[in-house]
């Protein structure tokens, strides 16, 4: 009889934390109200996604409508090229208005810039045209790049699509309509020896969170951990600081320094730099003497120059993206480039202990009230020659030597005054 009441107990039991379960899981899709036919707005998403929303939040991909570096361009480009410019730059900062035709960014989810719900309900993207067309699907049909997982507030289809640069070359590539390219980066990864080794734009951009799971525990357990939402690039000093190196070797042939100086694109998986023209990268070269006075200075600049049909030297963004007519040069360095550049400085007379410093810093012009550069270094090398080493060396071995002697005197000193005191006593 005990027993047949524990098996009952336990069958009721199993009954219950099912149906507890199930209306839990209930309660959170009701309360996420995912969109049946439109996209979804992120604070939804958050209620069952709070760590990935967190990540995004902080992310450019957030601001991009909100940003002021954006907003100065669009303004410029609305007051310059007329209303049009609207629904060219929003279709890319923010793209659910290219379904739902708010340009003038009257509805909440416009502002949201490249929100959640677009990005998955993503269904193909079109590279073969000048503007790449993405393709959606708005709904409750969420899609991404797992396929072993359910969920209670809407319905999910594996998507390889999510797990491929072609959904980034929706955004990061552009032509135009002359079919000058203008954005390359999609283009340029696919060039490179990354794309033919399958590495792809999310394996660097969006890595996995250890240890942060891709969904409320409270809401449901997973195994997975969640992807990196805050996609880090050109505008991340970690990402600055590990893309490139430069090394520098020198000879001294006593009247002339000759510098050979290495940039190597080493973790980038398009040029140095990308992304919209203006950006640039600057190698700096310094002569300098030993107390580290800059005598000569070198540069070279990586840069992608965009003309109009005139031949005029693009400079502003706003002009970048409505006027160019053709690439005038592009010298940028390739993903695995080691590119060498030689300096040569005349070796002022007299000059013993000298030393070189490389420098290598991006910069992007940001149009803000005024127009001004952001300057990141991203790599710095120092050589120093002989004679400032033999200095280096030295100098520990000299002060050792004057501690030496001070420490000496002070304690002959003291032995003395000992001595004299203890001859007086007696």
């Amino acid at each position: 009889m005990k027993h047949k009441i524990s098996l009952a107990g336990t069958t009721f039991f199993y009954f219950f934390i099912l149906s507890f379960t199930v209306s839990v899981q209930a309660s959170f899709a009701n309360e996420a109200k995912v969109s049946t036919k439109g996209f979804t707005e992120a604070g939804v998403c958050k209620e069952c996604h709070a760590a990935i929303y967190n990540n995004w939040k902080s992310s450019l991909h957030a601001a991009s409508v909100s940003d002021p570096v954006f907003e100065a361009a669009f303004m410029q480009a609305i007051k310059e090229h007329g209303e049009g410019s609207r629904q060219s730059c929003l279709s890319c900062h923010s793209p659910t208005t290219r379904f739902t035709g708010d340009y003038n960014l009257k509805a909440d989810i416009s502002n949201e810039g490249i929100t959640c719900s677009f990005c998955h309900t993503i269904t193909g993207v079109d590279l073969t045209k000048n503007i790449p067309v993405i393709s959606n699907e708005p709904g409750n049909m969420i899609r991404g790049p797992l396929s072993d997982v359910s969920s209670p507030a809407h319905n999910i289809k594996p998507s390889n699509l999510h797990l491929s640069s072609d959904i980034c070359g929706g955004c990061h590539e552009l032509k135009g309509s002359n079919g000058v390219p203008i954005l390359s980066t999609y283009s340029e990864w696919k060039e490179s020896p990354y794309s033919k080794e399958g590495i792809e734009c999310q394996n660097c951009h969006m890595p996995e969170i250890f240890g942060v799971p891709d969904i409320n525990p409270d809401v449901k357990k997973t195994d997975h951990f969640a992807k990196d939402h805050a996609v880090l690039g050109g505008h991340s000093q970690i990402k600055l600081n590990k893309a490139a190196t430069v090394f520098s070797n020198v000879e001294d042939s006593g009247n002339k320094i000759l510098v050979r100086t290495t940039v190597n694109n080493r973790e980038s998986g398009h040029k140095l730099p990308t992304g919209v023209p203006s950006r640039k990268i600057l190698l700096t070269v310094s002569l300098k003497n030993a107390g580290g006075v800059v005598i000569s200075e070198q540069s070279r600049t990586y840069e992608k120059v965009l003309v109009d049909d005139t031949g005029k030297i693009l400079t502003d963004i706003s002009d970048l993206f409505t006027k160019s007519f053709k690439v005038l040069s592009d010298n940028r360095i390739a993903p695995k480039e080691a590119r060498i550049e030689t300096f040569e400085f005349v070796k002022p007379v007299g000059l013993k202990g000298y030393q070189i410093d490389s420098i290598l810093q991006y910069q992007f012009q940001i149009p803000v009230l005024s127009v001004q550069n952001m300057d990141v270094e991203m790599a710095h090398d120092t050589y120093e020659s002989s004679e400032i080493a033999k200095e280096q060396e030295s100098t520990p071995f000299n002060t050792i030597i004057i501690i030496s002697f001070i420490l000496g005197a002070l304690i002959t000193f003291l032995i003395y005054k000992a001595y004299n005191k203890y001859t007086n006593q007696k």
